[in-house]
């Protein structure tokens, strides 16, 4: 789970910030490539750290996020904790492969992106078994 606060913060050019922390190291090889759903993604793994659009993830644990307002900041918060928990204990069912129109997602133990095939359309996402059955992260 992503324990969150957020806030206005008129360092953030007068948007919101959100900065959050899992109550776990993260795998960063496995988080960086789904965070693709939400957009291009930088990974800088010398610095243990995944970026993509305003999000921010370290691997020990801790999200930054940064948007215009609120309610958008909130929505992407909840995507990016789902993406976070699917990234970490997907079990490679493969329902998600089905709704990517553009063939981006194979299976292999784990759900993997093609980088260069991703639309960042999200229509992949939808009901997931480790969200619906174990969406905790211990």
């Amino acid at each position: 789970k992503l324990n969150t606060a957020t806030g206005y913060r008129p360092c953030t050019e007068g948007g919101y910030s959100l900065e959050g922390v899992f109550n776990r190291k993260l795998n960063l090889e496995r988080v960086q490539n789904i965070l693709n759903i939400i957009g291009p993604v930088e990974y800088l793994k010398e610095e243990n750290i995944a970026k993509a659009g305003g999000v921010i993830i370290f691997g020990e644990g801790a999200v930054s996020i940064k948007e215009k307002d609120d309610r958008t900041i909130r929505e992407l918060s909840d995507r990016v904790e789902q993406l976070v928990i699917r990234a970490m204990f997907c079990v490679g069912c493969g329902v998600c492969v089905g709704r990517c129109r553009n063939g981006a997602l194979t299976v292999e133990d784990r759900i993997l992106i093609d980088t260069d095939k991703c639309t960042h359309c999200g229509d992949c996402l939808g009901p997931c078994p480790v969200l619906r059955f174990g969406n905790e992260i211990e």
